[in-house]
């Protein structure tokens, strides 16, 4: 078992590894550092000129931090679903199979708590006041409610009443009680609950044993825990594990513009559909364009707004330039009566349009940031120039590598 394990966990890296490379692209690790640099720079800033008495609120606000960091994780048996058939005869060895998974997902767990619980130290010291051991003390208190629920989550593959509504408000419910007498009262005493919450969740997982492994429960889990990877992956690359399914919605009929049934307007047609229906492009466009407006409203500095949306609008034009040989493979669009320039000129339109109104929402965003004329107008004059940039050079050589 511990083989099989090992070779599973090698796997499931390399495949992870493998999605990773096109989720951090040149482009995105691009976006990641200003993202990361604005975020760091208005929390910080937030903090410095918080001079605010300490009220009850802030030490709400931190308990409900902490409790949204505690959901992250979940315990991981890298089961599949052949595994109910050929490895059932070793069903009395699952066990050590089992501890294998626990050691991987308490490690992996341990250093997500850890990471994100450091981005509230900051928070906990300017404004709660805490001292170093203070807030040491109640991150690995996070830490160990985290193991106990994943304890929870093992115990509950070989005893169903584990997974009943009561069993799960005492998961969230304990550790929620922990971590607000760590903030409101001591840190000491958070760190006792967990404790003791940790160590009876283990004594209650040896005891668990004694009952079948529920087998097709386990690859449930598993397949509901990977999914959720696979769907994060799928807003960057193509994952052939995610199924998409395709639904008419008559009432988003509004987004496609009414269309002369021209020749000339064929391709213009094809491309407002293929990018509606196309979650990888109009998934992409709306993902970028509310993270651009949320930095946007989040940073004051008019020329650190500026930057970022001339930046969020060359990535947003850009990742949406292989859109204009979506048709290419399909031999039908070969056969219609349409010339090359008019399908350039039909792809033009549609990116000129889609940056236009890009352009519009950031202006907006940052005359209510900044309420500065001069950044809007720089907004627009650098929205024009990379967009005629991209149409003449970039465009031009994607489309006739397609050609």
């Amino acid at each position: 078992m511990n083989k099989i394990w090992n070779q599973r966990l090698s796997q499931y890296q390399q495949k992870l590894l493998k999605y990773l490379r096109y989720v951090f692209n040149d482009h995105f690790v691009i976006a990641l550092f200003f993202v990361f640099g604005a975020v760091c720079y208005g929390y910080f800033n937030f903090i410095d000129h918080y001079v605010h008495p300490l009220t009850l609120l802030d030490r709400f606000v931190a308990i409900i931090a902490l409790m949204v960091i505690l959901q992250i994780g979940k315990f991981a048996t890298l089961l599949q679903k052949p595994d109910i058939v050929f490895l059932l005869p070793n069903d009395y060895r699952i066990n050590d199979y089992l501890i294998k998974a626990r050691h991987h997902s308490m490690t992996m767990t341990a250093l997500i708590q850890t990471g994100c619980g450091l981005i509230t130290v900051p928070f906990l010291v300017r404004v709660l006041h805490f001292k170093w051991l203070d807030w040491t003390v109640l991150l690995i208190s996070q830490v160990l409610f985290k193991w106990m629920q994943l304890l929870f989550e093992e115990t509950g593959l070989f005893d169903q009443k584990w997974n009943s509504s009561q069993m799960q408000l005492l998961k969230q419910g304990l550790p929620l009680i922990g971590i607000a007498v760590g903030v409101l009262l001591s840190p000491w005493l958070s760190l006792g609950i967990a404790v003791i919450g940790w160590g009876g969740m283990l004594q209650l997982r040896k005891k668990a044993s004694y009952h079948v492994f529920k087998w097709k429960d386990a690859i449930a889990a598993e397949d509901k825990r990977v999914m959720r990877i696979y769907k994060f992956f799928s807003l960057f690359t193509d994952v052939p594990e995610v199924h998409q399914k395709i639904k008419r919605r008559r009432y988003l009929d509004w987004l496609l513009p009414r269309i002369q049934q021209d020749s000339r307007q064929t391709y213009k047609y094809l491309y407002w559909r293929g990018f509606w229906r196309n979650s990888e492009y109009s998934g992409l466009f709306m993902r970028l364009t509310i993270i651009g407006v949320l930095l946007m409203l989040f940073i004051n500095l008019k020329w650190v707004s500026l930057l970022i949306g001339l930046l969020f609008i060359y990535l947003t034009s850009f990742q949406l330039i292989p859109l204009a040989n979506q048709f290419y493979d399909i031999v039908f669009t070969h056969l219609y009566p349409v010339k090359p320039s008019q399908q350039l000129a039909s792809f033009r339109k549609i990116l000129g349009a889609l940056t236009a109104v890009q352009v519009v929402i950031f202006t907006v965003a940052l005359l209510i940031a900044t309420h500065s004329l001069i950044a809007a107008v720089g907004l627009v004059v650098g929205a024009i120039g990379i967009e005629l940039l991209l149409a003449h050079f970039s465009l031009n050589k994607r489309f006739n590598k397609g050609a």
